[in-house]
């Protein structure tokens, strides 16, 4: 049996509490919200996204390429060798340490430059109700209260219920 205190916990969760309540807390209808409205919200709690990783500096990716082990023995055998008055020898194993950490660089950064030209182009896009129609918009643009139509296949664009 449950207490009332456990009753209590579950009438403000959302999962437990009926859709007419929900749909009135959020001051929302079966027929979505209206284009004034979604553009209050979305001024209100911003966009529909994640926080987005930002990219390193091309310099800290740079530099991010000389803590590699490998790298740190070589560069520790440059040192040795640069002590040792072999200059020839520390010369070679600096330019061979610089040409890696170079190539890495290039590939690195291109490959994320690439991730983000690719994220730019592959827009997600919901349908959604907004004054009783049905609309598409970009996944950013959802905000709460909003009815997302979902059909097979369709991809869940944020937290929600299903009415």
């Amino acid at each position: 049996m449950r207490n009332d205190t456990t009753t209590a916990a579950l009438a403000t969760l959302y999962w437990h509490t009926p859709i007419e309540t929900l749909l009135h807390d959020l001051e929302s209808s079966a027929g979505g919200l209206t284009v004034d409205e979604a553009k209050q919200r979305l001024l209100v709690h911003g966009l529909n996204q994640l926080n987005a990783t930002r990219q390193r500096a091309a310099w800290q990716l740079f530099f991010g390429q000389f803590k590699n082990p490998i790298v740190l023995i070589l560069l520790f055998a440059t040192a040795i060798s640069a002590l040792l008055a072999d200059w020839v020898e520390a010369l070679i194993i600096f330019l061979i340490i610089l040409g890696s950490a170079l190539l890495s660089f290039l590939q690195e950064y291109g490959a994320g430059n690439a991730i983000e030209k690719l994220r730019a182009r592959v827009a997600t896009k919901t349908t959604i109700l907004r004054d009783g129609e049905a609309v598409s918009l970009p996944v950013e643009q959802v905000v709460p209260g909003d009815v997302v139509l979902l059909t097979a296949g369709s991809l869940i664009p944020a937290d929600g219920i299903v009415l």
